[in-house]
């Protein structure tokens, strides 16, 4: 399983994600699954 990849914020001190406010948030698919699945949309 992969590590989750968490930031912290220097304004506030809370962890925060890449995808936090996202519509790609709570998915359990990888952000390169969906950035293929988005040039292939595109194509």
């Amino acid at each position: 399983m992969l590590k989750q990849r968490r930031w912290r914020c220097v304004a506030c001190r809370q962890h925060v994600s890449l995808t936090a406010g996202t519509m790609l948030h709570n998915t359990k698919i990888s952000l390169t699954v969906w950035f293929w699945a988005a040039y292939l949309m595109t194509r």
